[in-house]
């Protein structure tokens, strides 16, 4: 399915675009290359490094993120399609899915701020959804592993607003995204066995 290729695109070229990164982080501005506990997700996609270095990997990291939103927004509407009966869910989560990627795309522009949150009160919807299908129904596995991503996404959300423990924040970020990125793919590999089940 295309959703996991992509994701593993999107992290292959975020490598890519962290080993270009010229360096530095909000407490060590001379650090040379990318801190894997210290930077965040979007300074590889920042126009100038920390350390005030022109960043060679920024095309990496927009196109891959580019391709990890367009895959998520695929992964929302063939959700809908295979899992949800309602009506409301089938229109509310692709449609909102779709919103909340496009705005996390615009993530990396000057318009960070409003377009995260425009993301995360789109996204209310498709996880929604995707949370009351999966946790009215059988999937064990999917039911505790979703509890917790859904924390993990909450402590994101909350230390990144409220700043309390926001020096674990760049860490955190990455292992919710790598989880979350896993969960989506997870799901995905589910469906394609299900259609082919289906189809014999």
């Amino acid at each position: 399915m295309v959703p996991p290729i992509g994701f593993v695109l999107y992290f292959l070229l975020f490598g890519v675009a962290a080993y270009h990164y010229p360096g530095g982080y909000v407490a060590d501005p001379d650090y040379v290359g990318y801190h894997w506990l210290h930077n965040y997700w979007c300074d590889l996609s920042s126009h100038l490094a920390t350390n005030g270095d022109v960043n060679e990997g920024q095309a990496y990291a927009v196109v891959a993120m580019v391709i990890a939103c367009l895959c998520l927004a695929l992964f929302y509407y063939l959700f809908s399609l295979h899992f949800l009966s309602a009506r409301f869910w089938k229109i509310a989560v692709p449609s909102s899915g779709l919103l909340s990627s496009i705005c996390a795309i615009l993530i990396f522009t000057p318009l960070h701020d409003p377009m995260l949150l425009l993301a995360l009160v789109f996204g209310l919807v498709p996880v929604g959804g995707i949370a009351r299908y999966i946790f009215g129904s059988e999937l064990i596995l999917y039911k505790k592993s979703g509890q917790v991503l859904l924390a993990l996404i909450t402590a994101n959300v909350f230390i990144y607003y409220t700043r309390v423990g926001i020096i674990t924040l760049p860490l955190l970020q990455k292992i919710t995204f790598v989880l979350a990125l896993y969960y989506v793919g997870m799901l995905c590999i589910r469906m394609r066995k299900d259609w082919n089940t289906n189809s014999e």
